[in-house]
């Protein structure tokens, strides 16, 4: 199945938070983390590109403008053509500190979810049981995100949350305690999530690096489909 024609823009509406100028201020999450200096995610047929409101105007402009002659997505692991470029201007305004790479999914509303086998939803009285390793999602909870957990040897070992959510989209973001991976507790967590997200009329979208095999095996078996990539420059 296709995935919408105006996918990708859903995506980077909730990747970040925009200015007036259509600059990235910071990435759409609770805490309102840094957004990457330069950004560029391509599908079928589209592409596009961010650049941070720091980033002098002149050095944005010519960055903007090669991005608007990138092809669009072809061949998934084939970086921006001008990748070389975009490096190089960046780094002339200070050093790069992160380069993330890799595919973008969407769930068609056509993959049957199964119910989850052991994962559940948290709430504030699950609090002593988040604090060894997910404390932070106690904030989420409060602000009303749903997160999922899978509860083992009293405490949350698997969670599974809205890394960033818009009323049209919400990404998936999972994180499994070391020890406890390999067990299928990431993809029993995604599946409560994404039966919720789908109850709350949301697209499932997930995100990942090319680095990351575990997580896109896990997408794949969940249905999720490719859809494009994104690259960020930090």
């Amino acid at each position: 199945m296709r995935p919408p024609l105006e996918i990708l823009d859903l995506h980077v509406q909730a990747l970040f938070k925009l200015d007036e100028f259509g600059r990235t201020v910071a990435s759409n999450t609770l805490s309102f983390e840094s957004a990457p200096r330069f950004y560029i995610g391509r599908a079928e047929g589209e592409v596009v590109a961010l650049v941070r409101q720091d980033v002098p105007a002149l050095m944005a402009a010519d960055m903007l403008e090669l991005a608007s002659s990138e092809p669009p997505h072809t061949s998934p692991r084939t970086p921006p053509r001008f990748a070389g470029n975009y490096y190089e201007s960046l780094a002339e305004d200070g050093p790069i500190e992160r380069n993330y790479f890799g595919p973008t999914y969407w769930l068609p509303p056509s993959v049957v979810v199964s119910p989850p086998e052991e994962a559940r939803l948290l709430t504030e009285a699950d609090g002593e049981l988040l604090a060894p390793h997910f404390a932070w999602a106690l904030t989420d909870i409060r602000a009303g995100q749903p997160v999922f957990g899978v509860i083992r040897d009293g405490e949350v070992v698997a969670q599974c949350s809205c890394s960033r959510r818009t009323k049209r989209v919400a990404e998936a973001g999972i994180e499994v305690v070391e020890a406890y991976r390999g067990a299928g507790f990431a993809k029993d967590c995604t599946r409560a999530w994404v039966r919720e997200m789908r109850e709350r009329d949301l697209i499932p979208l997930w995100s990942t690096t090319w680095e990351n095999e575990a997580s896109q095996a896990i997408a794949a078996r969940l249905g999720f489909e490719m859809y494009g990539t994104d690259w960020h420059l930090a």
